[in-house]
């Protein structure tokens, strides 16, 4: 049962680690997106970022959310 929860807790950690990752480069993408737009309206540098920033988020999302469902585990195993 202690591998185990260790286990949870490192992969908890490295969720954590690149859910931070993940947020900082969609923010990147986002500004990138937003001053693409201004610079040069509809360009094909647009569609890419679209792309970019859609798929960053969709990651971010289902990373939360494994995230979340590892701390849940952690804590229903701390509790037993």
């Amino acid at each position: 049962m202690h591998n185990k929860q260790k286990y949870l807790e490192n992969k908890r950690k490295d969720y954590h680690s690149f859910i931070q990752t993940l947020f900082i480069l969609t923010i990147y993408f986002y500004i990138g997106f937003v001053i693409d737009i201004y610079e040069r309206p509809l360009t094909n540098h647009t569609d890419i970022l679209t792309v970019l920033l859609l798929s960053s988020l969709t990651v971010l999302t289902f990373s939360i959310v494994k995230y979340n469902h590892i701390k849940q585990q952690l804590e229903e195993d701390n509790q037993a």
